[in-house]
């Protein structure tokens, strides 16, 4: 088991930590630190357990205090380091390959690989448009150390939560549909779209879930895929 958390004494501080428990030893262990890890949703590759996926919340820090401090708006961007916090490899997501991402991501299992979608410009909430850098669309695979991202071509999908497939071969997510968040001064419905990693191909499993992914957590779909498929 994985998890962060502040240290705010001590050489370097205030640092964000990556503690690890060993649940059959009953062991704790700091296994990494970084200054910039405020919400790194963490991930241990679901196959074999041996990498771990952080978020890097670029330009956000800790204050002495405890509280942060933001200080550029560089965007979200992705790091894998090894199970034992060694090994850090940066990901090609976020600046400069993409858009800051969307803060949703996950391994494609067992092939080295990660899934991602990056933000969009949001001129208003009634005129959505793909950053000029991936017209195609905003979801990405990369692997770790690769020179740039590969682009899942879907650009009339603004693709927000993901979740991939065990097999590696097909992904899930929620998708704002058209130019923006309203339309006529209402909130436009958010789809759920599957789609095949290796083909290309993707369609509409639901045209309206019923969230709508405003700020609550509450409206946000936040689909997966079960580990059997």
């Amino acid at each position: 088991l994985i998890f962060m958390a502040p240290r705010l004494n001590g050489p370097g501080a205030p640092v964000f930590q990556i503690i690890r428990l060993d649940l059959q030893r009953q062991r704790r262990e700091v296994i990494f630190e970084h200054p910039e890890i405020c919400n790194p949703h963490l991930q241990f590759d679901p196959v074999h357990g041996r990498d771990i996926l952080v978020q890097h919340n670029a330009g956000i820090r800790l204050k002495p205090d405890g509280s942060r401090n933001v200080y550029q708006t560089l965007g979200c961007k992705l790091f894998v380091i090894d199970a034992d916090g060694g090994n850090l490899r940066e990901v090609p997501a976020g600046p400069p390959a993409t858009l800051g991402i969307t803060g949703h991501e996950c391994f494609i299992g067992g092939t080295g690989r990660i899934l991602f979608s990056a933000g969009w410009v949001r001129s208003s909430e009634y005129d959505w448009r793909h950053d000029p850098r991936h017209p195609q669309g905003n979801l990405f695979t990369a692997r770790p150390g690769d020179p740039a991202p590969v682009v899942f071509e879907a650009p009339q999908h603004t693709f927000n939560h993901i979740s991939a497939s065990r097999c590696g071969r097909y992904f899930v997510a929620d998708s704002h549909t058209g130019a923006g968040l309203f339309e006529n001064g209402v909130s436009k419905p958010v789809a759920l779209v599957v789609g095949n990693l290796a083909s290309g191909k993707f369609r509409t499993l639901v045209q309206d879930t019923g969230g709508e992914g405003g700020g609550n957590q509450c409206t946000h779909t936040h689909p997966y895929l079960t580990a059997d498929n």
